[in-house]
């Protein structure tokens, strides 16, 4: 069942005596071992249980702002983020829209341009959303993820209504034009940037990168996977992997040029396998390690071995 915590009834000072405490702002309360009433989403079950308690002051307050009544976080104590700059006291943070958007727990934290524009939308642990970047739909940033610059995560709505959930976490970095949408996730020591709202990377649907750099003119979707330090660049084209492409281990794609398919693309340190010059891989097609397409169009095309990438 989806769990809520709906009241907390804690025994102070072995009185056996109870009463309901607000974990954030109880400035009694203490760490320790609880009894917790934790009800069903739709009241449909209610048990108690024992939980322990850490306790946490809170990082912030929220307050109404502008004609529209925004709701900017405001810092209650003084942290460091995960960049290294200083939040103090005081400080102005984002646009939330409530105050699930933000944990008070870990050195997470959304600077004063940056927005978050959907109750459903995280953000946890150690992340920061900084400069002019958006949070909408089910968006999660956590870990010692990183978004800024002008890039927006999207857990959008399906084409059946469905909510999806976008991610972005680990080490990664998302941040110029970048778009992460849908159930996408970047993760690991992952970068993906776009240079300009001409030469935005988009990585959407199911797709997924990790430990691997997206930048500029690029676009992965649907089932893709690009991994192990692989290197995307859209440079005097788009640069596109869909399908169901692995593309992993040093391999190099840049743009114009498509990979898609059931293709699977792999490098060594030494040897790379790349595409470019507009060149077209589709089907069940290898490229191994030293391998060099450039231009034209190859299906099921068969050059060198890749190890399994799943």
């Amino acid at each position: 069942m989806n769990e809520s915590v709906s009241g907390l009834s804690a025994f102070i000072g072995g009185s056996g005596a109870s009463r309901t405490l607000n974990v954030e702002t109880d400035s009694t309360l203490v760490a320790g071992k609880y009894k917790v009433t934790v009800t069903a989403i739709d009241g449909s079950k209610s048990v108690t249980k024992n939980v322990d308690v850490t306790v946490v002051r809170p990082k912030f307050k929220i307050v109404e702002e502008g004609i529209f009544r925004d709701k900017r976080i405001i810092a209650l104590r003084t942290f460091e983020t995960i960049d290294g700059a200083v939040v103090r006291k005081n400080d102005r943070g984002g646009i939330v829209k409530d105050e699930y958007n933000l944990s008070h727990f870990g050195r997470s934290w959304i600077t004063e341009d940056a927005k978050v524009w959907d109750s459903s939308a995280r953000v946890y642990g150690n992340a920061l959303v900084d400069d002019n970047a958006q949070l909408r739909g089910k968006a999660r940033v956590y870990g010692n993820a990183r978004v800024y610059g002008n890039a927006e995560v999207n857990g959008r709505r399906d084409p059946w209504g469905r909510d999806t959930t976008a991610r972005v976490y680990g080490n990664a970095r998302v941040y110029g034009y970048a778009r992460v949408y849908d159930n996408a996730r970047v993760y690991g020591n992952a970068q993906v940037s776009g240079g300009s709202s001409r030469a935005i990377a988009i990585v959407e649907d199911s797709a997924r990168v990790v430990d691997a750099v997206v930048v500029n003119n690029v676009h992965v979707r649907d089932r893709a996977k690009v991994s192990d330090r692989a290197f995307i660049a859209g440079q005097r084209g788009k640069a596109e992997v869909y399908g169901d492409a692995r593309v992993y281990s040093r391999a190099r794609i840049y743009g114009p040029a498509k990979v898609h398919g059931n293709t699977w693309m792999c490098g060594t340190d030494d040897q790379f396998a790349q595409v470019s010059q507009g060149a077209e891989v589709f089907g069940r097609s290898i490229l191994g390690p030293g391998v060099i397409i450039s231009g034209g169009r190859h299906e099921n095309l068969r050059r060198g071995e890749c190890p399994n990438p799943d």
